[in-house]
């Protein structure tokens, strides 16, 4: 609130006069809560899906398959080893 009145919507003074987006935004929910046929068009757009080169795929899969499966269980085993040497350090009666 100014000593002219409010300030428009996504105007602050307080960031240097800096416009934010909220009026786009406020405008595009209002579009999109009353014009559906927009939605309909955007829904019936065609994709073209890039397919993988499936030599590549072949030839890579032993990797992908360790990086994904293997490492993480690797991962698992590796801390539980190590918080149970912490452990045995830390309350270990001498």
């Amino acid at each position: 609130m100014t000593e002219r009145g409010p300030l428009p919507l996504s105007l602050s003074e307080a960031n240097g006069g800096y416009t934010f987006a909220n009026k786009d935004f406020v405008d595009n929910c209002i579009e999109y809560l009353v014009n559906p046929s927009r939605i309909l068009e955007t829904r019936s757009k065609d994709f073209t899906l890039r397919l993988l080169d499936p030599a590549r795929v072949e030839t890579d899969r032993p990797f992908w398959q360790f990086i994904n499966i293997g490492l993480p269980i690797l991962l698992v085993i590796l801390g539980g080893f190590l918080y149970q040497l912490i452990r045995r350090r830390r309350f270990t009666r001498e």
